[in-house]
């Protein structure tokens, strides 16, 4: 209708692909880092996204204390330097991978890992994609059992975030068998932290940590999309929650 628009803003969500860090051969780094380098993200968002969406520079979204901005993507498309780590890790040939993902929760989310499975097909890992209904899915999470699964997280502050998802002592939902004695405690640390800028800090240490550990393979931050009609006046979309207030005069 006239006088409609589409406005976007970067939501405070981003989609990885949790990696079970605990069995062959994802139990070692390089393998993990190998996955992250063999994807190529910018594709996913322009053919399957519309061009929506950016990829991410770790596990903090903008709206997180302790997201740094100066921070840039930790592993751009590069899948020579995939087939390099693989082949020092002891996998020159690559692997087979089973890849669970739900179907039909997230935008796109099935098609990202038919996606995702190709091009780590070039690499020489054969990853055999599952989808699943979402109820079966968490339940399946829930288990630990998986060697990876796509998901998408960032709801909650960031001590919430850190713990659930790479806290050995918590194991929420989302972790899979990664275990940092050292990011474990910075984790404790940071939420009894009452110095704004030191518990920063720390979150921005734990964040590097897991950059190069690659217990996720990260993907892109999620975009809002919203529908303003013309009666909505002076609004900018900023993400997550919207709150409207009318003006009681009825039309």
């Amino acid at each position: 209708q006239s006088g409609q628009e589409v406005m976007q803003a970067k939501g405070q969500g981003l989609m990885c692909l949790v990696l079970n860090c605990s069995t062959p051969p994802l139990d070692n780094v390089k393998v993990r880092q190998a996955l992250n380098y063999a994807v190529d993200k910018d594709a996913i968002i322009k053919v399957l996204l519309g061009g929506i969406g950016e990829p991410i520079s770790g596990p903090l979204t903008y709206a997180h204390e302790g997201y740094d901005e100066k921070l840039t993507q930790p592993y751009p498309y590069n899948p020579d330097k995939a087939k390099q780590l693989l082949a020092e890790a002891g996998f020159p040939n690559g692997f087979d991978l089973k890849f669970d993902t739900p179907s039909g929760r997230y935008l796109q989310d099935k098609e990202i890992a038919q996606a995702i499975a190709g091009q780590w097909q070039k690499i020489g890992v054969n990853a055999q994609v599952n989808p699943m209904e979402w109820g079966n899915f968490l339940k399946e999470a829930q288990a630990k059992t998986w060697q990876t699964f796509l998901i998408t997280q960032g709801s909650g502050g960031t001590q919430v975030l850190l713990s659930t998802c790479f806290s050995s002592k918590v194991k929420g939902i989302p972790w899979l068998h990664y275990n940092n004695p050292k990011v474990d405690q910075m984790i404790e640390d940071a939420g009894k932290m009452m110095d704004t800028p030191r518990r920063v800090q720390t979150y921005r240490d734990v964040v590097n940590t897991i950059r190069d550990e690659a217990p996720w393979v990260f993907l892109h931050q999620l975009t809002d999309i919203y529908g303003v009609g013309p009666k909505v006046q002076d609004w900018k979309p900023g993400g997550g929650i919207v709150l409207l207030r009318g003006t009681g005069v009825k039309s």
